[in-house]
Protein backbone atom coordinates (compact mmCIF):
# COMPACT_ATOMS: atom_id res chain seq x y z
CA UNK A 1 0.00 0.00 0.00
CA UNK A 2 1.02 3.62 -0.10
CA UNK A 3 2.53 5.62 2.74
CA UNK A 4 0.30 7.86 4.86
CA UNK A 5 0.08 11.30 3.27
CA UNK A 6 -2.39 13.42 1.35
CA UNK A 7 -2.79 12.31 -2.27
CA UNK A 8 -4.09 14.28 -5.23
CA UNK A 9 -5.61 13.40 -8.57
CA UNK A 10 -2.17 13.96 -10.13
CA UNK A 11 -0.80 11.21 -7.83
CA UNK A 12 -3.68 8.94 -8.79
CA UNK A 13 -2.82 9.29 -12.48
CA UNK A 14 0.68 7.90 -11.83
CA UNK A 15 -0.54 4.68 -10.14
CA UNK A 16 -0.82 1.33 -11.96
CA UNK A 17 -4.13 0.88 -13.77
CA UNK A 18 -4.65 -2.57 -12.26
CA UNK A 19 -4.80 -1.21 -8.71
CA UNK A 20 -8.30 -0.75 -7.32
CA UNK A 21 -7.73 2.42 -5.31
CA UNK A 22 -9.60 5.67 -4.96
CA UNK A 23 -8.79 8.90 -3.18
CA UNK A 24 -11.13 10.00 -0.40
CA UNK A 25 -10.23 13.24 1.41
CA UNK A 26 -6.65 12.86 0.19
CA UNK A 27 -6.30 9.28 1.49
CA UNK A 28 -5.68 6.27 -0.78
CA UNK A 29 -8.42 3.71 -0.05
CA UNK A 30 -8.72 0.16 -1.41
CA UNK A 31 -11.93 -0.35 -3.37
CA UNK A 32 -13.97 -3.50 -2.95
CA UNK A 33 -14.04 -5.81 -5.97
CA UNK A 34 -16.88 -5.62 -8.47
CA UNK A 35 -19.72 -8.09 -7.90
CA UNK A 36 -19.63 -11.30 -9.92
CA UNK A 37 -21.94 -11.84 -12.89
CA UNK A 38 -23.80 -14.51 -10.92
CA UNK A 39 -24.38 -12.06 -8.07
CA UNK A 40 -25.72 -9.45 -10.49
CA UNK A 41 -28.00 -12.03 -12.15
CA UNK A 42 -29.49 -13.03 -8.78
CA UNK A 43 -30.05 -9.37 -7.86
CA UNK A 44 -31.80 -8.76 -11.18
CA UNK A 45 -34.07 -11.79 -10.68
CA UNK A 46 -34.91 -10.73 -7.12
CA UNK A 47 -35.62 -7.18 -8.25
CA UNK A 48 -37.96 -8.45 -10.97
CA UNK A 49 -39.76 -10.75 -8.53
CA UNK A 50 -40.26 -7.95 -5.99
CA UNK A 51 -41.36 -5.53 -8.70
CA UNK A 52 -43.95 -8.01 -10.02
CA UNK A 53 -45.19 -8.79 -6.51
CA UNK A 54 -45.66 -5.16 -5.46
CA UNK A 55 -47.05 -3.93 -8.82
Amino acid sequence: MYEKRSYSYADYLTWDEGERLEIIDGEAVNMSPAPSRRHQQILRELSTAFSNFFA
